[in-house]
């Protein structure tokens, strides 16, 4: 039987990883790993907060031909009678638009579970509210098409309807819609904000004289990375707002200049 040299030996042990090498490469690939992780999540983030802002804007565009289609008005926040259905809201009918649908068809029952609609999901949302949860209407008065989950939700153009009201108790059962005859300034004035998530947030709209504050409590102020958050305007811009710049100095959910601090 042959013997191996101790030059063959040799140029064999030279050319094996020994355990401290190995050890070392372990320790870079673990650090290149740490170092890259934040900046993958970072990128998906922002990935996230842009498809966001792109699905806003979709359903912003909607709004504004809707109200292109309807007189100036945009759809109603509430369920009053400006298109029939007399029960459906903004929700319906703005997916009756972008999805070429008509909400005069005769339609179901509304069912008991939430129907799909992805472009009111924000991605960035880990648990969007429809209204058949807890938190929202009486199911048995919502149009099939309201009964989507979502992440937005619509300006409540409450001053504009409060002094257009003839009686001194206005309520929600008002017009409940904005008309763009009344808009001062489109690009100041906000048409869906970030809805807030889980199950208490399965409003349809932002009431500016709620006693309950829904420009902070129904409202996600901090959504995306560095705790920013998106806004659709009326002049179909997304932009991303900090928490409190839309309060401040102006009011960007108030239409009428007098209502301006």
């Amino acid at each position: 039987m042959k013997k191996k040299s101790h030059a063959a030996d040799a140029a064999s042990a030279s050319s094996a990883f020994t355990l401290i090498e190995l050890l070392v490469v372990i320790s870079i690939i673990a650090l290149l790993i740490g170092l890259l992780l934040p900046s993958l999540g970072a990128a998906r983030a922002a990935a996230r907060q842009l498809q966001c802002g792109t699905q806003m804007k979709q359903v912003s565009l909607a709004g504004e031909i809707y109200a292109d289609q309807n007189r100036g008005a945009y759809p109603t926040r509430g369920g009053t009678p400006i298109e029939p259905p007399a029960n459906a809201r903004w929700s319906a009918h703005l997916l009756s638009v972008m999805e070429g649908q008509s909400l005069r068809a005769s339609l179901p029952t509304p069912p008991a579970d939430v129907l799909p609609a992805p472009i009111y999901l924000c991605p960035a949302d880990a648990d969007p509210a429809g209204p058949l949860n807890p938190g929202g209407p009486n199911p048995a008065s919502l149009h099939p098409l309201d009964t989507v989950e979502r992440s937005y939700i619509i300006n409540g153009f409450n001053d504009v309807n409060y002094d257009l009201s003839t009686s001194d108790d206005w309520t929600e059962g008002d017009d409940g819609t904005g008309k763009q005859q009344f808009i001062r300034d489109p690009s100041a004035t906000i048409l869906f904000a970030e809805k807030d998530s889980g199950p208490d947030f399965a409003g349809f709209y932002i009431d500016l004289f709620s006693n309950s504050f829904d420009v902070f409590t129904d409202v996600e102020q901090r959504r995306h990375q560095d705790a920013v958050s998106n806004y659709a305007f009326m002049d179909n811009s997304v932009r991303t707002l900090a928490p409190g710049e839309m309060l401040s100095p102006l009011n960007l959910y108030r239409i009428r200049e007098k209502d301006q601090p």
